[in-house]
């Protein structure tokens, strides 16, 4: 129960539910091989971020407000990567950088139905609100992937890169 029962409450009470969170990012991977014979390099930068961002307000709550009811989830991810190798020998050069990111990104806001937990019924969420009721989820993502290689040798020069953000 929020602010049930009470009295004399003023004009602009409001009630705030928020999730919010933010995550910044930086991977950098690198190498340079160098080999009288052949040069190999790798640079490889493998990231993997898991986040569940969640406002609501539960089965069988009761919330009121003289003014607004809100109900808000955020959520902001920016991750900068960089994977870079080298790879430098008389006969052969390799080298090869590989820059991987998955993102799995769970953002919601909610007022519940009726749910049963552990056997115990719950109502539906009751909300009374003299002004709005809002319940808003947003999320910004935003990955910059940059990969690149050089190789050089006498007889050959082999080189790759390869960016995948999975998101």
């Amino acid at each position: 129960r929020i602010n049930t029962g009470a009295t004399g409450e003023a004009a602009a009470q409001g009630v705030l539910v928020l999730a919010s969170d933010r995550t910044r990012h930086t991977g950098v991977a690198g190498s340079i091989a160098l080999g009288g014979i052949a040069g190999v390099g790798a640079g490889i930068d493998v990231g993997v971020i898991v986040k569940h961002t969640h406002a609501w307000i539960a089965a069988g709550a009761q919330v009121q407000a003289q003014a607004d009811v809100q109900v808000q989830a955020w959520s902001e991810e920016r991750v900068v990567s960089v994977a870079a190798a080298g790879g430098g020998g008389l006969n052969v050069g390799i080298a090869g950088a590989v820059d991987v990111y998955v993102m799995t990104l769970d953002t919601q806001a909610w007022i519940a139905g009726a749910a049963t937990v552990g056997g115990t019924a719950y109502s539906a969420a009751s909300v009374a609100a003299g002004g709005s009721v809002q319940v808003a989820a947003e999320g910004h993502n935003e990955v910059d992937a940059i990969s690149g290689s050089i190789a050089a040798g006498g007889t050959a020069g082999i080189g790759g890169a390869i960016a995948v953000p999975v998101v």
